[in-house]
């Protein structure tokens, strides 16, 4: 067994011969997942229910799983350590053309602080698109505000013409 080796699945209990196996996606995904909201259907007395891939984000959850999980979720539980935007936030990436962005995980409600920058405000330096109708403005803090109440998933923007330096 070569824990290095991110293919790997490790029983974390002994496997009865005939026992069914159940796998916690969990270790594989985050909540940009294209699964995200599914209803888990395994039965098992452990099971999450609705599958939301944010589990990552639970320290207890980290401490006791991290060997065990995909190096994608790895590296995003390493960002949280040093993360300029809210954990009621997340961000995507599109291919063609590749843009990254900044979206709501959740609810988030007017007026709340969904980031901060610390160096220059600008479109190329960060994940917050520019747009004519933003979601969010700049305070003299280098806070970005929302506007008003933002529904999961709406994507995080500014007006770059009418911010702060």
């Amino acid at each position: 067994f070569d824990i290095s080796d991110s293919n790997n699945i490790v029983a974390l209990k002994t496997i009865q011969p005939g026992e069914e196996l159940t796998y916690d996606y969990n270790f594989l995904e985050t909540e940009p997942s294209l699964t995200r909201g599914m209803q888990c259907k395994c039965e098992t007395k452990s099971c999450v229910g609705v599958l939301n891939f944010d589990r990552y984000r639970d320290p207890e959850f980290q401490e006791k799983y991290l060997m065990y999980m995909s190096p994608y979720v790895q590296q995003r539980i390493r960002e949280l350590k040093s993360k300029w935007y809210s954990g009621k936030c997340f961000t995507r990436t599109t291919s063609d053309p590749k843009i990254h962005s900044l979206h709501a995980l959740e609810r988030i409600a007017a007026g709340e602080i969904v980031a901060k920058f610390s160096g220059p405000i600008a479109v190329e330096s960060h994940f917050i698109q520019h747009s004519d109708v933003p979601t969010c403005f700049v305070n003299h803090k280098k806070e970005v505000i929302a506007f008003a109440a933002l529904p999961y998933e709406a994507e995080i923007t500014l007006n770059y013409n009418k911010v702060l330096s």
